[in-house]
């Protein structure tokens, strides 16, 4: 009876303290924590600082002030900030990006929009970030999700 007792303590205890973790530590650590929103001329931005958390889409500005035409593509990752460390928003199962080669002229911006529903869990509230890689460079556009 004592075992018992005891056992059931046990997975109570282990219970309620599965519970108390938050879930967004449980994302995996993104592979690059410092990624800028610059390099050598070419920029990219999310199209608003904070969007509310039913948005559906997300527009990212890539500017390029450059001289030469800039290549990029479709594929891209999402990042939540976790106590400081950047932690990767997993996509939903099945999610593919076509493999498109894009150009941006000298002197122009490419808008390219982000469909929130590629993603497992609906976005919380939080410090998020697009990374895409640009002229060969992998660049971070960050933004905000919050309640309005």
């Amino acid at each position: 009876m004592r075992k018992g007792v005891f056992f059931f303590f046990f997975l109570l205890c282990l219970g309620l303290a599965a519970c108390g973790k938050n879930p967004d530590e449980q994302l995996e650590e993104a592979k690059q924590q410092a990624v800028p929103a610059e390099h050598k001329e070419i920029s990219m931005k999310a199209g608003q600082n904070s969007y509310p958390p039913d948005e559906e889409t997300i527009s990212i500005e890539i500017q390029n002030s450059s001289k030469q035409e800039v290549m990029y593509g479709k594929h891209f990752t999402m990042d939540k900030k976790v106590d400081g460390v950047w932690r990767t928003v997993p996509f939903e199962d099945g999610a593919a990006f076509i493999e498109v080669a894009l150009f941006i002229p000298p002197g122009e911006m490419a808008v390219e929009e982000v469909t929130l529903s590629l993603f497992k869990q609906p976005l919380s509230e939080g410090i998020y970030r697009i990374v895409k890689t640009v002229g060969g460079e992998s660049l971070a556009a960050e933004f905000s999700i919050e309640k309005q």
